[in-house]
């Protein structure tokens, strides 16, 4: 039974089991309900706006700009269709000069390389289809080293909320 942090984070970054896919929609579920707070804590992005999440719902002005995007040539259907997948799309202010940015979020407990390169990939999207500045974003609760290097070489922003940072016992010293 996950009852604390810690047991969270054992159930995630164990081999798949039933427990550890319950453990990550936990996870995802979690951050999608604190999702604003994260953004604004996180990267400092306010008044954002909820243009697509997991659940399947999309913004009507984001759904139009993609398909005229597409009959453009701008962007292939596999690349809209890939899109649409993305567990958010935020339009948010940043706080420090209120210019416009999109956050493309892609959700894992433990982040690996195709998290990364999915947030990635479907900012160059975003970005292709408005015309403005698009954030890849990538929130976690565990990440390695080498995925850290890959997403800081993506430029893809990597958070891991304080409230899901596990916290790792001192080690006795008797």
């Amino acid at each position: 039974m996950i009852t604390t942090m810690q047991d969270l984070h054992d159930a995630s970054t164990a081999p798949k089991t039933r427990s550890s896919v319950l453990a990550s929609s936990y996870f995802e579920s979690h951050v999608g309900y604190k999702i604003f707070s994260i953004l604004m804590d996180e990267l400092g992005l306010v008044r954002g706006t909820l243009l697509n999440s997991r659940t399947g719902e999309i913004d009507a002005q984001l759904q139009a700009a993609l398909d005229q995007s597409e009959s453009q040539g701008l962007v292939t259907e596999d690349e809209v269709n890939n899109l649409l997948t993305s567990d958010f799309i935020v339009r948010a202010q940043k706080a420090r000069d209120r210019q416009y940015v999109y956050a493309v979020i892609e959700i894992s407990h433990t982040i690996n390389n195709r998290d990364i390169n999915r947030a990635r990939d479907r900012a160059t999207s975003v970005a292709a289809i408005t015309g403005d500045e698009a954030m890849a974003v990538v929130i976690g609760g565990v990440i390695q080293p080498p995925q850290r290097q890959l997403a800081a070489e993506s430029d893809v922003r990597v958070v891991i909320p304080a409230m899901f940072r596990a916290e790792i016992p001192e080690e006795d010293h008797d």
